[in-house]
């Protein structure tokens, strides 16, 4: 509990909270659609990506992001932002990624890569890591898709001492490895890109 409030959940946490309602307020996407909380998580989310337009429904998935991360490095470890710093940091974080996924393709690469489903019968489990050079981190994504290519599990994580893609890729592949075990399937591919220039 980071307010002082006796229900923490992930409405009060996201929405409701007065530091939520004050980093929403200063994000510019329309209180109007985001306000209109569904029953749970995922439909507010469903809702507020048909109300949104692409890049500000970027902006408020990533500012759902930083909102969680914030409440539990509060509760966590007494670590205190404000919510201009949240909406900065989401901002920040909105082009770093935009940055890196607009560049163009370096020598060698391919311009185009079209990820195909597995064959019926198996799961493929795809992952990847994006380091942060100054800061030691990384993010890493894990998705597991059927033959139809639907997801049908993910996983995701922030680790703070890696120190090179490398080392943030092995990450990943272990995240997708804990990730198929977890889940007690064994036809899996586990299929990674990553790419040395």
């Amino acid at each position: 509990m980071t307010c002082g409030n006796l229900t923490e959940d992930s409405k009060h946490a996201l929405l409701e909270c007065p530091f939520a309602r004050q980093t929403w307020a200063l994000a510019d996407i329309p209180w109007s659609v985001i306000s209109q909380w569904r029953t749970n998580v995922e439909d507010w989310v469903f809702h507020a990506r048909k109300g949104l337009e692409h890049d500000e429904f970027n902006f408020f998935a990533v500012l759902c992001w930083m909102l969680w991360q914030r409440r539990n490095k509060r509760v966590m470890d007494n670590s205190h932002s404000s919510p201009i710093e949240v909406v900065a940091s989401a901002r920040s974080f909105l082009q770093d990624f935009h940055n890196c996924t607009s560049r163009t393709n370096l020598p060698g690469q391919s311009s185009a890569t079209v990820w195909s489903p597995p064959k019926e019968g198996l799961i493929k489990i795809n992952f990847d890591a994006a380091v942060g050079n100054e800061s030691c981190e990384a993010g890493l994504g894990v998705i597991a898709r059927d033959h139809e290519g639907k997801c049908i599990a993910w996983r995701t994580d922030t680790l703070v001492g890696v120190m090179d893609p490398e080392h943030g890729e092995a990450l990943a592949a272990r995240l997708a490895l804990d990730l198929g075990i977890e889940q007690g399937w064994r036809n899996c591919l586990i299929e990674g890109k990553f790419l040395i220039s």
